[in-house]
């Protein structure tokens, strides 16, 4: 039997714990959890809580066979330029009972947060540099999802980093950092 989660069917959990403003775009029932999306994330509620996995953070969301798989990224560290230093976790496989417009919100919304990215080399250490979108901010946000293993302390490193960044800024948007927080 399949569930339908309607507004006033939303979990406790998931309602008390939303910002306010935020809205539940899509939701689905997924093996003793709810699936959940909002314009700031994927919600998990579980085991008597919800928590939101914010979209800047997932850097992969896969789905096949039915399964959903994700994997996110923690904040580990911020260098002196702003640029966040994230680290993946294993991937999640989620099992949501039916397809529906949470697999499809998923995706958009994840692909519509990056809006560069390219995979930097390096001996030692190595990543993906990318520049997201962040919801509820203005601007553009520096990540480096490290590879496994990858010292970001590498000699010569951090330049590489930047030098990608500035291959990649689009022109028309301000950079952090100036007087009022942006350049010109």
């Amino acid at each position: 039997m399949r569930v339908r989660l309607t507004r006033s069917a939303m979990p406790a959990e998931l309602t008390a714990a939303l910002q306010p403003g935020e809205q539940v775009l899509a939701a689905v029932p997924a093996a003793g959890q709810v699936l959940a999306v909002s314009r700031f994330g994927l919600w998990i509620v579980e085991d008597g809580g919800a928590a939101r996995i914010d979209w800047h953070l997932v850097s992969k969301a896969r789905l096949a066979e039915g399964e959903l798989q994700i994997t996110v990224a923690d904040e580990i560290a911020r260098w002196p330029d702003g640029t966040v230093l994230l680290r993946d976790r294993a991937p999640r496989t989620l099992h949501p009972e039916r397809m529906n417009r949470l697999t499809d919100v998923v995706h958009q919304r994840v692909r519509a947060s990056v809006a560069a990215s390219r995979h930097l080399a390096w001996s030692g250490a190595g990543g993906w540099v990318v520049l997201r979108r962040v919801a509820g901010r203005d601007g553009l946000t520096t990540q480096l999802r490290l590879d496994p293993g990858a010292d970001p302390t590498a000699a010569g490193f951090a330049d590489a980093v930047a030098a990608v960044v500035d291959m990649l800024w689009p022109p028309a948007v301000p950079r952090p950092g100036g007087a009022d927080g942006w350049e010109a």
